[in-house]
């Protein structure tokens, strides 16, 4: 027994003998559907009606459902189309519930989530069904949701099989998934404890990932490591689990455990170079030393153990900055302007310059940023007027600044003024 005193709902068949039938019957596992590295498990194991359907309805379901059973997916909604429940033929609202629901079914099949969902849906709005048969069609709407992102309507519908079957496992590791989509990591931590050791491999494996992920954000980090470690020894590993391993240890101040944790999934062939060395290249920047993180990098694309991508390019540029090694940003910056030009990079070049003290660098490319849109920041009018201040172009240095007054009147500006009306009047 389960929930409020209740079995999970079962597989069965009862038909009425002839004339009008009393219970249409459907006997499908539909796949495990992926989403964003978890496993989300839609079973629609067996509608049991208690509504009755037209001999009509009853014998094209059951012929659809033949096809079905023999994967013939096109035959099976043929037979169904045909029917044309919206027409003037008279259909009641427990054919058309039954007609939409076995589409439901064909449609995911065949993966169509959105045509499976609005066919759920249909049948689920007709009132048609009560009991386990509408938390069946909840649960797998609920399911198709989550496949979709639409998470809302899938706590919604999970949550109404979680209000008569507390405990049942693939729906509580279901809706932590969701709860965790939805940004609420405490909630969705409590409820993926609620799957225990007795549950079912495939909710273990979904429990098992919100809680790694749960601990993730909410930095609990000693848990991370206990998690991921329960992860690594009970299932086919995943390279987000070394990652996340790694980068709690990192969080712990334990630098050499992380960097020993990436290595050792390399070795396993768990985590390729790509996903490894970027991530010991940030380790080591955040603990301070980006001179090695960025000299971790060069070595593995020397060694071709890493490809030199524009990310890769974008990160090094990153660790010279924070070294404060200019010459090497500014090739690095080159670089990377010459096949991926963009403002954000020349601002980065004009800040460049100006920690090198390269003014008559400074002035052409602050004018041509101000030129192309950045005439409303301060930042570049102030740039500009202290380039030619230092390179003693005082109009020119006059005219920034009375511009960057006019946008920043808390600015340096006016005292930046001051001081070239001063070298005006002593060069008089």
């Amino acid at each position: 027994m389960n929930g409020k005193g209740k079995s999970f709902p079962h597989k069965g068949i009862e038909l009425s003998p002839l004339g009008r039938v009393k219970t249409v019957m459907s006997r499908f596992f539909i796949e495990s559907l992926k989403l964003g590295g978890l496993i989300s498990v839609v079973m629609l194991s067996s509608f049991r009606l208690h509504a009755e359907v037209s001999a009509e309805v009853y014998q094209a379901l059951t012929k659809s459902e033949r096809y079905l059973q023999r994967n013939q997916l096109a035959l099976a909604l043929n037979i169904l189309n045909q029917l044309q429940p919206g027409s003037a033929r008279g259909y009641t609202n427990e054919d058309k519930a039954n007609i939409a629901r076995m589409k439901g079914i064909i449609y995911q099949n065949q993966h169509q989530p959105k045509l499976a969902y609005a066919a759920y849906h249909q049948a689920l709005s007709l009132n048609v069904f009560q009991g386990d048969d509408q938390l069946i069609l909840r649960r797998a709407l609920g399911g198709l949701a989550l496949q979709q992102g639409k998470n809302r309507e899938a706590y919604h519908h999970y949550q109404a099989y979680l209000d008569e079957y507390p405990d049942h496992a693939p729906t509580l590791a279901n809706q932590a998934q969701v709860l965790l989509l939805l940004d609420q990591p405490e909630q969705a931590l409590a409820l993926a404890e609620k799957v225990n050791s007795n549950s079912d491999l495939q909710s273990r494996l979904t429990a098992g990932q919100v809680k790694l992920r749960a601990q993730y954000q909410l930095q609990r980090y000693l848990d991370v490591v206990t998690s991921s470690q329960y992860l690594l020894a009970h299932f086919d590993a995943q390279p987000d689990w070394w990652l996340l391993q790694a980068e709690a240890y990192h969080q712990l101040g334990q630098n050499l455990r992380a960097g020993q944790i990436l290595a050792q999934g390399i070795k396993q062939g768990d985590v390729s170079p790509a996903e490894s060395y970027p991530t010991a290249a940030r380790f080591l920047a955040t603990s301070g030393d980006p001179l090695q993180a960025a000299e971790l990098l060069e070595k593995a694309i020397t060694r071709q153990q890493l490809t030199d991508s524009i990310a890769l390019q974008r990160q090094r540029l990153n660790y010279y900055l924070q070294a404060g090694l200019w010459n090497k940003a500014e090739a690095m910056l080159n670089r990377i302007q010459a096949t991926t030009p963009s403002a954000d990079l020349a601002k980065i070049q004009l800040g460049v310059y100006e920690q090198q003290h390269r003014w008559l660098d400074v002035i052409p490319l602050a004018e041509q940023l101000i030129d192309q849109g950045g005439g409303q920041q301060p930042s570049l009018w102030r740039s500009l007027g202290i380039a030619a201040m230092k390179s003693q172009q005082l109009t020119l240095a006059e005219y920034a600044f009375t511009r960057l007054a006019k946008l920043a009147p808390d600015s340096d500006a006016k005292g930046w003024l001051t001081v070239i009306e001063l070298q005006k009047t002593n060069s008089e």
